[in-house]
């Protein structure tokens, strides 16, 4: 009888490295086929492919809104997924931007993450756009 992995504590672990940067622990915890889909309306729209997905998608977001720090709380674990509430705080202050991630698993490996904002019209204001 196998084991099923904690999808919690590997949120956890995923959301630790990528704010400290280690992205090749945040790559060993993905499928190869690994995927962020981002809503087409944002600046930063798009689907992000492959295993340097997350570091492409970084450099884009971090530089365009300015984030000095991102929190992530209220996880929902489900049958292969797991739904957590994130706040990025801009470095320029003001209220966190809100969004939704949805986190979808292969096994113990990390497939595809879909984010969700709740004020994408903030977002753009943010970015510039």
């Amino acid at each position: 009888m196998s084991q099923k992995p904690d999808l919690a504590d590997l949120v956890n672990k995923f959301y630790a490295a990528s704010a400290a940067g280690d992205f090749e622990l945040t790559r060993s915890m993905m499928t190869d086929d690994f995927k962020i889909t981002e809503s087409e309306d944002l600046p930063f729209g798009g689907v992000y492919a492959g295993k340097g997905a997350l570091e492409e998608l970084y450099a884009k977001v971090m530089g365009m809104m300015n984030i000095a720090e991102l929190n992530h709380s209220h996880m929902m674990v489900g049958d292969g997924c797991v739904c957590c509430m994130v706040n990025l705080v801009p470095a320029s202050g003001g209220d966190p931007i809100s969004l939704m991630e949805l986190f979808l698993f292969d096994g113990d490996k990390l497939a595809e993450i879909r984010p969700f904002y709740f004020n994408t019209e903030r977002v753009k204001q943010i970015c510039g756009a």
